[in-house]
């Protein structure tokens, strides 16, 4: 059925008493009703966004469907399109929204449907995490990797018997290749980012060399000083200052600086010490 003029014709042909009747027509015009309810509506939730499809009503109304209407909740913004998907904007991630669609003909506008099953838009994200440079065995390094989200990072590593993480911290424990994955799961208004890993290298731990600044056995007068400072090949960071003991100081002291001062007459050993990371000392004598 559709809108239009309709004429019916009233016939009768007669029998063996009476003639065929005249016909007579009636006509009258046959006007649209609004659609019915659009079906299987559902949404696809994007950054903001949401597209809303639906399947067309059974029932036009007997004239074409000139287009659709979404509706959103909560809010109650309206979005008009011709077909299905009807794409909406303007939403706010991390809320959950959900829509009906009413189709509208010549008529006018024709029932909602069903409500869509709730969604939640969310924005994508995603982690910057720079070059870690090499290390070696005792250090720890401070991980600053970012999320564009501003949400906070959570590290691990895929080489725990070459370094642990705690926090953002990364403590190197064994020679070898240290992995460190940097994660961000997400929340209601952001989707989860993929996930970035770093590697780079522990090198074994380098052990100083001691040497005196003036090479013995030496000889000081008594009463004299001598000051004889021991250089190292490494120093600061993870290493210690270097610091001297006199074998005997009833024959000679030695100072923080090297610094050696007779008391009487005898030998004395002078001894230097540098702490290194992981419990390795050197001296020289």
């Amino acid at each position: 059925v559709t809108t239009g003029n309709c004429t019916i014709n009233a016939n009768q042909a007669g029998d063996g008493t009476y003639n065929a009747a005249t016909q007579v027509q009636q006509t009258f015009a046959v006007a649209a009703v609004v659609p019915g309810a659009p079906t299987s509506v559902s949404a696809t939730a994007g950054n903001g966004s949401a597209s809303v499809s639906f399947t067309a009503p059974a029932a036009s109304g007997g004239a074409s469907v000139t287009g659709y209407t979404v509706t959103v909740s909560p809010g109650g913004a309206t979005v008009s399109g011709a077909s299905s998907p009807i794409n909406v904007t303007g939403l706010t991630n991390g809320t959950a929204y959900t829509f009906t669609v009413t189709a509208t003909n010549s008529a006018g506008t024709g029932n909602a449907s069903s409500a869509s099953t709730a969604v939640t838009p969310q924005a994508s994200q995603t982690i910057t995490f720079n070059t870690i440079p090499n290390g070696v065995v005792g250090e720890t390094v401070v991980l600053n990797a970012t999320a564009s989200s501003g949400l906070a990072i959570s590290y691990g590593t895929t080489t725990p018997s070459v370094c642990t993480v705690s926090g953002t911290t990364a403590s190197l424990i064994a020679q070898g290749t240290c992995t460190i994955t940097a994660v961000q799961s997400g929340n209601a208004a952001f989707t989860a980012a993929t996930q970035v890993n770093r590697s780079f290298t522990v090198n074994p731990t380098p052990v100083p060399v001691l040497s005196f600044s003036q090479a013995g056995p030496l000889q000081i007068i008594l009463g004299n000083s001598l000051t004889n400072a021991v250089s190292s090949t490494l120093t600061g960071g993870s290493y210690g200052a270097v610091t001297y003991t006199s074998s005997n100081p009833a024959v000679a002291t030695v100072d923080a600086a090297g610094k050696v001062t007779t008391v009487s007459a005898g030998t004395v050993t002078i001894t230097a010490t540098q702490a290194a990371v992981v419990g390795v000392n050197v001296q020289a004598t």
